[in-house]
């Protein structure tokens, strides 16, 4: 019983990506969720959904596309929200709500931070509107995002990409007992200590895993080979080590908290 949470099949360069739905699909793997950034790949998503068994998507714009979207942004918002009421069946949340410091120049620091938090809000707006979660990409930006939570009041949310510590997983449950912290390859790692502490120790009911592939390429296959959906089960075996739960009830837990937060039956 695996569910890859997210991951970017049309990202891949060494890897078909026919060829690598085949591959998670004739494996022991149950669902995927292909998580697409920018308004023509929300509708690619959607169509690869309705193609592939087992498939979801996503929609929304990634955070460092926002600015070149800061004119259209009326626009942006009623196009995404057509697309989901045209595609509810196959759309499970939106993603890839932000903050994303890391790539902002420190000249147009200030503009870009306005840009990304009021895409963020809306973001989060149309989530409670339908009742989806929204999936964060947090990068360099944990006390931003900790805020806008707060203010935003909304419980239904993934930390995606789990890269912080223990301290950070708590403030977001003290948002939302509900929320979710999702372990990529980066779980495996061995200079991951923070990131393998908190899968150690959170509740288990709160743990989702992911690929995020092609990025980060879960032991043993790190620097070997693209990453792939088929290799979540690396993950689920690193946190299975850290956690004293049994196996099976660590494998099934996951499971059921990934279908519940994308309600999934």
């Amino acid at each position: 019983m695996l569910f890859d949470t997210h991951a970017h099949p049309y990202m891949a360069k060494k890897k078909n990506m026919e060829d690598i739905f085949q591959n998670f699909q004739r494996s022991d793997s149950n669902y995927l969720v292909s998580i697409w950034t920018d308004l023509k790949t929300s509708q690619t998503s959607i169509d690869v959904a309705k193609k592939y068994k087992n498939t979801f998507a996503t929609i929304w714009i990634h955070p460092t596309d926002a600015q070149e979207l800061w004119n259209d942004f009326e626009e942006v918002m009623k196009t995404l929200e057509k697309l989901y009421i045209e595609n509810e069946k196959y759309i499970v949340g939106i993603w890839e709500t932000w903050f994303d410091f890391y790539w902002i120049s420190k000249e147009n620091f200030q503009d870009q931070k306005i840009t990304q938090e009021k895409y963020f809000r809306a973001h989060i707006q149309l989530a409670k509107k339908y009742e989806l979660p929204v999936i964060i990409h947090n990068r360099d930006s944990a006390d931003a995002i900790l805020q806008v939570l707060k203010e935003e009041n909304y419980w239904n949310f993934i930390i995606h990409c789990f890269s912080e510590n223990l301290e950070f997983a708590n403030k977001c449950f003290e948002i939302s007992e509900n929320a979710m912290m999702s372990f990529s390859g980066i779980t495996t790692f061995k200079n991951a200590p923070e990131i393998q502490e908190t899968a150690k120790n959170i509740p288990l009911k709160n743990i989702l895993i992911e690929t995020d592939s092609p990025f980060l390429t879960p032991a043993p296959f790190r620097w070997k080979e693209e990453n792939e959906p088929i290799f979540v089960k690396h993950i689920l075996e690193k946190i299975t080590e850290l956690r004293s739960e049994s196996a099976n009830e660590i494998e099934k837990t996951i499971y059921e908290n990934s279908k519940k937060i994308y309600k999934i039956s």
